[in-house]
């Protein structure tokens, strides 16, 4: 693909600073009192295509913009799109629950915040070239105040993000804690009936112990003190550990 050309008079100076295919990064090329400043848009959501904006100050300190006239009104525009990027990708976090939603938004966010930055830091290269020109000034200034606020929401976002892990982690641990626990008590009670088990299937319960003809209330007596030991022992597996003595 070959770089677009636009009808303007530049110094050979800076136009064999040029690559034939692309303008390339986001930066500012400076030569004989002009000054080319290649500008990217927001990127894109496939973050594979960045559309650039060429502005050219000339040394009387008119400033175009892609071939067209006056090129303030579409710096300051390119900002605002920044602007209402950061807006769109603080209500995404905002409202984000689930850790794909913070990823969604991560994912978003950092190209974006790197391309910000690099738009902040060629306006400041502007600037340096520019000193008498104060719309560079209020224009580096926006723009360093923008990259800052994308800063934030990332590290925000990515904080929240290892909170959110971190936070169910910790309630994972304290699941297969609590089974493990359980597991010991459950361990503590095998230990107890299993050989009563294995001494009644050997020997039998046939034995003749008087109570053959008593009433069948007492079968159910047995039964409902079975019942209630079995709730108590059900309780005591189930209840949490006690604390722990260092």
């Amino acid at each position: 693909m070959k770089r677009k050309e636009f009808d303007w008079s530049l110094p050979k100076a800076i136009t064999d600073r040029l690559s034939d295919a692309s303008y390339g990064n986001q930066r500012v090329v400076a030569e004989e009192g002009h000054m080319l400043i290649i500008l990217h848009k927001v990127p894109s959501p496939d973050h594979l295509h960045r559309e650039k904006m060429v502005f050219w100050r000339e040394p009387g300190g008119t400033l175009f913009c892609n071939g067209m006239g006056e090129g303030t009104q579409p710096m300051k525009s390119l900002l605002l799109e920044y602007e209402d990027k950061y807006r769109l990708l603080e209500k995404m976090g905002d409202d984000a629950q689930e850790a794909k939603e913070y990823f969604k938004v991560i994912r978003e966010l950092t190209p974006v915040c790197r391309a910000v930055g690099n738009l902040a830091q060629a306006l400041q290269s502007a600037r340096t070239h520019a000193k008498a020109d104060h719309f560079f000034l209020e224009i580096r200034d926006q723009s360093s105040d923008i990259h800052r606020n994308f800063e934030l929401l990332l590290s925000e976002v990515k904080m929240t993000l290892d909170y959110k892990i971190a936070e169910h982690a910790e309630a994972g641990t304290e699941v297969s804690q609590k089974a493990l626990d359980a597991q010991h008590k459950l361990n503590l009670l095998a230990a107890l009936s299993f050989p009563l088990i294995t001494v009644s299937t050997l020997f039998g319960m046939n034995l003749a112990s008087g109570l053959e003809n008593v009433s069948p209330a007492l079968f159910w007596a047995v039964f409902g003190c079975g019942l209630a030991i079995g709730v108590v022992l059900r309780g005591w597996v189930s209840s949490p550990p006690g604390p722990k003595k260092n």
